[in-house]
Formats: C-alpha cells, structure tokens, sequence
C-alpha cells in the first residue's frame, strides 16, 4: 500500500475541492486526508477547505454538491481564515445566493464580522449582487449593522482625526451600513430594496464621523442616489460629529445640481459647522463660482466669519478670506462683486490681502493693491504689521515686489518691536526675499527695539515658516489626492479577488522520486543538496551511498568544483567532499 504524504494529501484535496471534484476528495478523505486542513500557499490566507469549495469554478450544482459533503463531515462552517472572513463572505463578495441560502439554514452566522468589520451583506451589496442581498435578508440578516459599531484600541483617535481642507472635514476608511455602501457605490435599485423590504434606516448616523448616507452621495456626486434617499425621507439637515450638513457635502465635491436639489428640498443655504464654517466658506476655498450667486439667492451672507480659532490663534475668517488664499483671482472678483467686503477683518485682524501675501497669490495681491491705491488707502495690522511683512516671512517674492513698488514706504517701516521686513525675512532665513528687499532699499542698518539688526536675527538653524490650517495636504485612506467613497470600497473587492484567484491555481502535487541508494520509492524522498540530482529516503540512504556507493565520487556541484577531489589519497581513501553530505 501507498502511504501519501500530509503534502501530497494537502495538495490534492484543495486542488480537488477548488474544482468541485467530489469523488477525488473522498479519495483523498480515504487516505488521510482532513477536510480541517488550511491552505498555505502564498495568498491564500489559511483558506478553509469550505471557503476553497465556495470559491471553486464550475457550476453551482457542483459547487452545492461539494460544499454539501464537507458539511457532512462537520467541517466548522463558521470557521475563519487569517483576515477572518467566513465562507459566508466569498459566497456573498462572488455573488454565490445560492450557496448563501443552503449555508445560513445549516447554521452560519449571517451577521458575521471579518478583519475590516464588514458582514456579509455589506460585500453583496458592494457588488452589487441583488440576488445575495435577497438571500441574506431573507435568511435574518441584519440590515442596519455598522462597522462603526466594532471599535479598536485605535478607532477613539480615528473617530475624531480630520484632515483640514478649507474647513472641511475627511471621512476615512470606515464605511458604515450596507446602506452607506449603497450611497459610496451609487447601487440605488438595492438601496430601495434595503429601504422598502428591509427597513434600513435612511437618517442613520453610523457612518464615518456620524454621516448619514446622504452626506456620502452628495459628496460622491450621486445624484440618483441624493434623490431617492430625499424621497424616501432623508433628513435634508441632518449632522455630523463635525457639525456638516449634506449640503457642506454637495459644495466640497462641486455638483450644483446636487446642490439645487438640496435646496429645495429645505436645505439651509447658511448651515453652519462646529467651527462655524458656511457653504459659502467652502465654495469660496474651492472656487466654486457657480455656487455663489445659488447661495446668495437663499438667503447666504457673502460676510459671513466662521468661529473656529486655530492654533495659530487664527480664526473668524470670511469667505473672502478663504478665496484670497485660494487664489483663484476670477472667483475671487466674482465674490467681490457679489458684495463681499473686500477690506474684511479676520479673528487677529487680517483683510484678504494679507491671506493672498501669505500664500504668494501675486493675481489676487495685484487686483486688491489696485483697488486700495484708487482708494488711496494702505492696511496696517496689529502691531503695526505691514503685507510686506507677511511676504517677508513666507518668502513671497512676487508678492513682496508688488507691495514695494506700490507702497516704497513700507521697505523701512517698523512695527512695534522696531523690526522691518528685513528683519522678519532674515528671523526665517528667507534669502531670496531679502535680497529683493535690499535692491528695493531696504537699510540692513536698522535695529530693533532689542538694538539687534538683521543680520543679528539670521538664525543658525533655518525654520520653515508656520502653516497655517488650511494648509494641510487632503489626502484620502488610501493616499490619495481627491477622495474616492468607491475606491476604498473597490480596494476591498480587490482583496477578495486575489484569494479568490489563489484558491482556484493549481496545486503541484509532488511524484514519487527513488531512492539512489535502497532504489525504493517515495513522495517524501530529498534531493542531493549539494548536486540536486539525485535523491535519498532519508540521511542514512545518503551516507552510505556516500561512504559505500561511490557518490562522493560523482557528486560536483557546479560552481564549487574546486572543493571536491578525485583522487583517494593514502590508504584511507581521503577525498574532499562539500558540507551538504
């Protein structure tokens, strides 16, 4: 009789069940194998031979076939791989309703978390395989469960992590209910089906940062999707943790139709945030110029200061304020001209033209200049700082050279503490601003109040200048620059498809090798490590093949042939020989 190897047995038995092969994986049942062994392989992830069965190609009578007789012989059916997913989750991520039936009546669980705290539904639904949604509601699946409802050591500082885009907070890497999913992936036949057979809950808060499904289509710029949720009874001015209404949502992603929609189902055109910020703020930070005379229309006010006060102790900021440091000169003028006040101050005093300085946005500079000297008029901070000042710290050079030829006087002014634009560029080391300054006739001379010049102030260790909150880098859970509610979901498809893949390859079943000493043979026979061409039982076959057989005498590994001698010296018969034998 043929004694197999656990290798071989492993090899057959999953190749078996990943081709739906029933009567080969009785065989392989009758000669050892355990229908509770994992597959190793590389990305398999400790795959069940029940999971390998549901990821099987073929038809789905054979795939019933196979996954019937594992159940015959008590395979757990709730058993996880190493990210924890069940078979339930590859019957739901494949579209397999069929076998998501015969499993939940044999008892899976079909409200099953795995390694991303998604169940099952949440994959069907991110599929869009209508008829495992059935499946899985008809089976008692719970239509409202929410990853936000698994909490880590980490999720207290996820929760409330934002990333700061003028004013706008980041949803990350959570998904919420299947319903969530339905808005990020725009599957609105199964929403309605969620909604009206299920009862999912269209206002419920269990998405990322408290977000309703609603937040999430018009950030992804669904309209289908905002319009069915709206009519099935969305609360048009629900919340997040951040305070953001849907309409926050609509403007951050630019869909003015969204927008109007929103509107006119009740929206509130001057919603404020937790830090006061209005759609308005947010139009003007992402120069949405269509959507200024839309929100102006209900009721928005274009003067509007937020209340957030920011690290830097800066705070109160107008939407002008948000478009000077944007940039974008013609949203910029738009918002001017729609009555923002172009001289408006900010929480530590700043008007527009010192937002655009700090951000070297010499467009805008040179249309706010302009306007001043028809006016007659030169802004002075606080402390009696000037714009050329700011240009100075942020090594603004353009802005810096219209501000010195518009206004000569300030090249020399002195603010409170006596120091000059000179003396602010060289604190921050800013040497191409300097060098401006000095060709403008800036006196290097000049000390300040501490009688110290310049040059006293250049540092040893050079310091970036201070950003600002507004300046933080949008990035996405995934890294990316504009975000994506479908990649993440798509990331997580793309995950099942790799194990899936890996659980249908073919597994290289080992053939029996002989022995070159005792000429028996065996799958578990070893290669000559030294010449890899000839193979052993085990090492006591190898050294007296060695010592006895004469394969010290043929043994020559290529590339080391220096290290074996032929010749048998004295009466021992020495001979050099590898350390591999």
């Amino acid at each position: 009789m043929v004694v197999y190897s656990p290798a071989v047995l492993r090899a057959a038995l999953f190749n078996a069940v990943c081709t739906s092969r029933v009567e080969d994986a009785k065989l392989c049942v009758q000669r050892g194998g355990n229908v509770d062994w994992r597959d190793e392989g590389e990305g398999s992830c400790g795959l069940t031979t029940l999971q390998a069965s549901v990821c099987a190609e073929g038809k789905t009578d054979e795939k019933i076939e196979m996954v019937k007789y594992l159940l015959s012989l008590r395979v757990n059916i709730d058993d996880i791989d190493y990210v924890e997913s069940t078979a339930l989750h590859f019957c739901a991520a494949l579209g397999n309703g069929d076998l998501i039936d015969l499993l939940i009546k044999r008892g899976a669980n079909p409200n099953v978390y795995d390694a991303e705290a998604l169940t099952p539904l949440h994959l069907a639904v991110n599929q869009g395989h209508m008829s495992c949604v059935r499946a899985l509601l008809n089976n008692w699946a719970k239509v409202n469960l929410s990853d936000t409802d698994v909490t880590g050591p980490g999720d207290a500082y996820e929760v409330h992590k934002m990333v700061s885009v003028p004013g706008a907070s980041l949803y990350i890497a959570k998904r919420g209910t299947p319903l969530h999913v339905c808005a990020a992936t725009d599957r609105a036949p199964i929403a309605e089906h969620l909604i009206d057979e299920a009862g999912a809950d269209v206002n419920s808060p269990k998405g990322a940062h408290g977000c309703t499904p609603l937040h999430i289509a018009c950030r992804a710029g669904f309209a289908g999707m905002c319009k069915l949720l709206l009519d099935k009874g969305c609360d048009v001015r629900s919340r997040d943790d951040s305070g953001e209404e849907p309409l926050h949502r609509c403007v951050e992603n630019g869909d003015i139709g969204i927008a109007k929609m929103l509107l006119e189902s009740g929206a509130d055109a001057s919603c404020v945030n937790h830090a006061g910020v209005t759609p308005m703020h947010l139009a003007a930070a992402f120069a949405r110029k269509d959507f200024f005379e839309l929100l102006l229309s209900h009721g928005a006010d274009p003067n509007q200061a937020c209340t957030k006060v920011y690290e830097d102790w800066d705070g109160g900021r107008a939407p002008l304020h948000y478009a000077a440091h944007a940039g974008d000169l013609p949203a910029f003028v738009r918002l001017v001209d729609l009555g923002a006040d172009l001289r408006k101050l900010s929480g530590v005093g700043w008007p527009p033209l010192f937002y655009a300085v700090e951000a070297n946005n010499k467009d805008v500079v040179d249309y706010i200049v302009r306007r001043d000297l028809e006016e007659g008029m030169h802004f002075v901070a606080d402390r009696s700082r000037t714009p050329l000042m700011v240009a100075a710290m942020h090594n603004a050079v353009e802005s810096a050279e219209i501000l010195m030829k518009s206004y000569p006087f300030t090249v020399n002014w002195q603010d409170e503490t006596g120091r000059t634009a000179l003396h602010w560029a060289a604190k921050r080391a800013q040497q191409d601003v300097m060098q401006r300054i000095l060709d403008f006739g800036g006196n290097k001379s000049i000390r300040d109040k501490n009688g110290a010049t310049c040059a006293d102030l250049f540092p040893n260790l050079v310091k970036p200048p201070p950003k600002r909150q507004w300046e933080e880098e949008r990035k996405g859970p995934q890294g990316e620059a504009v975000w994506s509610y479908k990649n993440v979901m798509e990331n997580t498809s793309l995950r099942y498809l790799k194990r899936t893949m890996s659980a249908r390859r073919v597994r290289e079943i080992a053939h029996e090798r002989q022995c070159n000493w005792c000429k028996k043979y065996s799958f578990d026979a070893l290669r000559c490590a030294a010449c890899k061409s000839v193979y052993y039982c085990d090492s006591n076959c190898q050294q007296k093949d060695w010592k006895v057989g004469g394969h010290r005498f043929q043994c020559v590994t290529k590339g080391i042939q220096d290290l074996v001698s032929l010749k048998v010296k004295g009466k021992k018969g020495l001979c050099i020989r590898t350390s591999n034998h």
